[in-house]
């Protein structure tokens, strides 16, 4: 069965998850003024428009108006020792049209128009859908290809649907007009009017893309706790996170950076959003023979290698046997991994390094 993405009529704007930027306290504050209590906001919305530039009528009222309410800010003034209240907006936003703070960070689209609340309901409720997710430098992307394609793939295993792979690169191409600085965008499948009682019904699987702003500068090394746990279909990049977040947070709780999922035998599989690879003492790339995502990055850094990349099974008992590790992922590309446990590497090594700059030196597909 083909996929036509829909054109989704809009009957509201809504604003998007909450993302970095700019605090808009003071510039709301200054409207307000001193107010003896939470009063409504009237946040000024810019004109909406589709991917195609179309007007969308019959607007809404913004979520801003719910979401940037009226917090008692009670504050003592040296000088005239008096009490205040100002507007304590969200200290993250994103939006799909300009806020009242003037940030600009990119928004949601589905099938290429702004979407609203009531379209994210099933998404949010039922949680059924896949992704892939990249980073866009100046609407350029490393592994292009690969991640289309795992769109294709996953789609027909979770919806049993066929997608175009055109459409979808046509969309991203319209989401990123405009967009000159780097951005992490994240394309999602999921079907706006699936079933949680009847998930076998004929799909028709939506596309929902968004951005945000790119992380900068080399990212810290990692030291990872493991855990026995298995996502379940692991070969799918699929929206259900639970076990993969709630393993995470422990590991987090317990003062490490993320998780490292291992069978309930001891053998390593992956990172809990990303893929490890182990560098062993004649400096060859080894990965972990498991099942797990066959993640973009690790397939592309495993092309640009002039020497040989191993695949074999690897126990926790086994890593004092290595010299080092690394996580890949889209978003962050190549990030040294310095502890597993009670398994330490150094922080600074040549070998690392030499694997960043292979991935980094992939040429870039055009959207």
């Amino acid at each position: 069965m083909g996929v036509s993405i829909p054109s989704t009529p809009i009957r509201s704007v809504e604003r998007d998850s909450l993302d970095s930027c700019i605090d808009p306290t003071p510039q709301i504050s200054q409207q307000i003024g001193e107010a003896p209590g939470p009063g409504p906001v009237q946040p000024v919305a810019a004109p909406a428009q589709s991917l195609l530039g179309e007007p969308v009528s019959e607007l809404a009222e913004p979520l801003s108006a719910r979401l940037f309410r009226m917090v008692p800010a009670s504050r003592q003034s040296p000088s005239h020792g008096t009490t205040s209240r100002r507007l304590r907006p969200p200290l993250h936003c994103r939006w799909l049209s300009t806020p009242p703070c003037g940030c600009q960070t990119g928004g949601m689209y589905l099938n290429g128009l702004p979407v609203t609340a009531d379209q994210l309901k099933t998404l949010a409720l039922t949680n059924y859908g896949h992704f892939t997710s990249f980073v866009a430098h100046h609407r350029e992307v490393r592994g292009l290809s690969l991640h289309l394609q795992r769109l294709v793939r996953d789609c027909r295993t979770v919806f049993d649907a066929d997608l175009d792979e055109n459409q979808v690169r046509e969309l991203i191409a319209k989401a990123l007009a405009g967009h000159d600085e780097d951005v992490v965008v994240r394309v999602t499948v999921f079907d706006p009017d699936l079933e949680m009682g009847h998930p076998a019904r004929p799909a028709a699987p939506s596309i929902l893309i968004t951005a945000r702003a790119a992380p900068t500068g080399l990212a810290k090394p990692l030291r990872l706790q493991s855990a026995a746990y298995a996502r379940e279909l692991p070969r799918v990049k699929h929206v259900g996170l639970f076990g993969a977040l709630h393993h995470r947070r422990a590991a987090q709780v317990a003062g490490f950076d993320d998780v490292l999922l291992t069978t309930a035998n001891g053998l390593i599989t992956e990172i809990a959003t990303s893929n490890i690879g182990l560098i062993d003492s004649e400096g060859r790339l080894v990965w972990p023979q498991a099942d797990v995502l066959p993640g973009t990055t690790m397939r592309l850094l495993s092309q640009a290698r002039d020497e040989e990349v191993l695949t074999r099974p690897i126990s926790l008992a086994e890593l004092p046997d290595y010299i080092g590790a690394i996580a890949t992922n889209a978003a962050v590309g190549v990030r040294a991994v310095t502890t597993v446990d009670d398994t330490v590497w150094q922080i600074q090594h040549d070998i690392v390094d030499t694997l960043r700059t292979e991935y980094e030196s992939i040429p870039l597909e055009r959207v």
